[in-house]
């Protein structure tokens, strides 16, 4: 037997969003089930009524005083019909609209959305986060991304340290690095004599080299994680996504119509990389240049072919460039850098490369590639015909 369209609640409802299921918890000795298929109806009592053993929060106030909705209950139509579920503990609640049940703890492991991969522990985070606070899910999708944030700011700044220490020797890692690329892959010899090089170079500057291999591990998993916890969450969807909490984008499960969250994260990330240019060596990472600009260039490109996804995903990922603008902002100040024992900003000897040549370097790469496989390909035939 369905709900009614009412129900007033005398005891502990805990609902679950994976079976659609509501376990009435009445004793120890007694507990029954109420089958409640989700997609039709579920029960709703209104904003300014109190439920016991559930979480009633500031922000989950009805902003309709008690005294009117006491008296638009009294009105309510006697047609619309009443279950007793239990006639000991007195459940009969009249609900006057369909609602989303709150998250619980579990419901996402239910759903298979948390695991040990670096997007489950991120859901799981976002569960726990939001359970727990009873935060609408606008602001837990802010909370989550700025807390995952902190969580990799570490391992960013001892990649900065790294990176302030090696600028005094610009040009020693630049000889180090035409050298690498014009010895032969095959002589081992001469590759260790490189790296002999480059290492005594770090030695020297104080720099260490763990950090400069680790970050991309830190961090890409990291964003990666967040991207696909978040999209999975809202395509699959979690239905709670479906009521944010803001006015203003009331559903996180569907696409933004106006396209403003992916037109501002564009320009979120185009001021990322403005601030970013400061802080990147450019002499120990010569192409990391060339990809920025190449990065600008598809983040322009990507704003018509990624404008359908969830705006809930577009409201992390601008979340995530805003902080992470934010923080190399921060970074850039004398006073934290010297907080932080960081080598104070200095000019680089190596300009940033323009559009134009990022293109130039993009052209030549390919026509170096191809000639690589063609050559390739003609001693494969020579060899065969042998």
């Amino acid at each position: 037997m369905l709900l009614p369209s009412t129900v007033r609640v005398g005891i502990r409802l805990s609902p679950r969003v994976s079976g659609a299921r509501i376990w009435l918890q009445v004793s120890q000795n007694q507990a029954r089930f109420l089958t409640l298929p989700h997609s039709k109806i579920t029960s709703r009592v209104l904003p300014s009524q109190r439920i016991p053993h559930t979480r009633n929060f500031w922000w989950s106030k009805s902003a309709i005083p008690e005294q009117q909705t006491a008296s638009a209950v009294e009105s309510a139509p006697a047609s619309s019909s009443i279950i007793a579920v239990d006639s000991s503990a007195g459940i009969d609640v009249p609900a006057f609209d369909t609602a989303i049940p709150p998250l619980q703890y579990g419901d996402l492991a239910e759903l298979g959305l948390a695991g040990w991969s670096p997007a489950g522990i991120i859901r799981w985070s976002l569960e726990l986060l939001q359970v727990s606070s009873g935060m609408p899910w606008f602001y837990t999708i802010i909370a989550g991304t700025i807390l995952w944030r902190v969580v990799i700011l570490p391992a960013n700044i001892m990649s900065l340290r790294n990176s302030s220490r090696l600028l005094p020797y610009t040009d020693q890692l630049q000889a180090v690095t035409a050298e690498w690329k014009s010895v032969n892959t095959n002589d081992r010899l001469a590759l260790q004599r490189i790296s002999l090089k480059r290492q005594k170079i770090y030695e020297k500057a104080g720099a260490r080299v763990l950090p400069s291999i680790i970050m991309p591990f830190v961090q890409i998993p990291v964003t990666l994680g967040l991207f696909f916890a978040v999209r999975k969450m809202t395509m699959l969807p979690v239905e709670q996504l479906k009521q944010s909490g803001v006015f203003f984008l009331p559903d996180l499960t569907v696409s933004d119509p106006y396209y403003i969250l992916p037109i501002l994260s564009t320009v979120a990330i185009n001021v990322q990389m403005s601030v970013m240019k400061g802080d990147v060596n450019f002499a120990e990472r010569p192409d990391m240049a060339h990809m920025m600009n190449y990065m600008r260039i598809f983040s322009f490109m990507s704003v018509p072919l990624m404008g359908s996804l969830p705006s809930g995903l577009w409201l992390s990922i601008l979340t995530g460039v805003a902080v992470s603008c934010l923080q190399s902002f921060i970074l850039q100040r004398a006073t934290v850098r010297r907080w932080l024992k960081i080598t104070p900003r200095a000019e680089p000897k190596v300009k940033p490369p323009t559009m134009m040549e990022s293109m130039q370097h993009a052209k030549s790469w390919y026509m170096s590639k191809r000639s690589e496989i063609i050559a390739a390909r003609t001693q494969a035939a020579k060899t065969q015909r042998r």
